[in-house]
């Protein structure tokens, strides 16, 4: 049966994938100006951002595919993409970042790999910014991490 099952995996019979594509909810732009930026300028750059991705929005709402959810846009800190970081890095002026929630990729017809790739063309280049990056932020599937189930059990009465 082994040699069987593995014969029919390497002529193409029976398709196997380790691990699918892996489509995130979340995605997040994070954006770095040189120390001693303004507020202000980080404000003006991360509202141009989150702009871009309303437009990018707007396009599917009207044919009738809504992209996503929810935004936030967060100037002065940025939203922490590693393992156990917590929820933001905060503490200058020059960071910022802008969090896009997308709705279920069963309603939407772009993956999130695209929606970043057209986010990136539609925002353009930044002029005097350190770092900017387009992102999409992963997080395992929501539920009871191990589940046991058993048969129905009857109390039976003490006398």
């Amino acid at each position: 049966m082994l040699v069987i099952s593995v014969g029919l995996i390497k002529a193409g019979i029976v398709p196997f994938v380790f691990l699918g594509n892996l489509d995130s909810k979340n995605l997040v732009c994070t954006i770095t100006f040189p120390d001693g930026t303004p507020v202000g300028e980080t404000d003006k750059w991360t509202r141009r951002i989150t702009e871009a991705f309303e437009k990018l929005d707007d396009k599917y709402s009207q044919q009738g595919t809504p992209l996503a959810s929810t935004y936030c846009r967060v100037v002065s800190s940025q939203v922490a993409l590693g393992p156990g970081s917590g929820s933001a890095l905060s503490g200058a002026s020059h960071k910022g970042s802008v969090e896009v929630e997308l709705v279920s990729s069963k309603e939407r017809p772009l993956s999130s790999a695209e929606i970043l790739a057209i986010w990136r063309e539609e925002v353009g280049k930044i002029p005097g910014v350190d770092s900017i990056s387009f992102d999409t932020m992963f997080s395992g599937p929501s539920g009871v991490p191990i589940q046991l189930n058993s048969w129905p059990v009857v109390p039976i009465p003490i006398n």
